[in-house]
């Protein structure tokens, strides 16, 4: 099974991804955890560049960026998991890209979906996870501002549309998770009735 969570910066996919791996972990579940950008020894290279607040990238250069590292990740690390029967937890993945560089950089969509496409071999997660929250209140909880995270309120908040988009797209797949005004464990209770039925 392919579980992947998605949603803007500061709004809680790291917590509840450990969580969730415990919980698949405690149902006798062989699970691994893992993120993109990275993965796997190229892609995180990769992030370490994409995340650097120092350089300036072009949306372009970004988006090739990124499936790269995700065309490593999928090849090296998350297929080969999948094919001996395990359970993938992935912190972003493909609606990340739509989302940050089609729907926020203005990028072409249909583009994006080819070359999308391409990295990723066919291989689609079986239920995709959206922590909705606002960029207003996720944004004071980021303290080591990266360079996606210093791109402001406003490009959070055209993210976040994006993901809203891909939602209604994507209904069977896609789960939105209202994370605002609940702790932890609501928001893991949440994630928990979206997950058994999978179990």
């Amino acid at each position: 099974m392919f579980i992947t969570i998605e949603g803007i910066d500061g709004s809680g996919k790291t917590t509840q991804a450990k969580l969730l791996a415990e919980y698949c972990e405690s149902h006798n579940k062989n699970v691994l955890l893992t993120r993109e950008p990275g993965g796997s020894d190229v892609s995180e290279k990769i992030r370490t560049i994409l995340l650097d607040p120092n350089l300036i990238i072009s949306g372009r250069t970004e988006l090739l960026l990124m499936v790269a590292a995700r065309s490593e990740h999928v090849s090296k690390t998350i297929k080969p998991f999948l094919e001996k029967g395990g359970v993938v937890i992935c912190e972003r993945f493909s609606d990340s890209t739509f989302a940050y560089q089609g729907y926020a950089r203005n990028l072409d969509i249909s583009i994006i979906e080819v070359i999308n496409n391409f990295a990723i071999d066919n291989l689609k997660p079986d239920l995709t996870l959206f922590f909705d929250h606002e960029p207003e209140i996720t944004f004071s909880r980021l303290n080591n501002h990266d360079r996606m995270e210093l791109e402001g309120k406003e490009f959070q908040e055209k993210v976040r549309n994006g993901f809203k988009k891909i939602a209604i797209r994507e209904k069977k797949r896609f789960k939105v998770i209202n994370v605002k005004d609940f702790n932890i464990e609501q928001v893991f209770e949440k994630v928990k009735k979206n997950v058994n039925c999978f179990f």
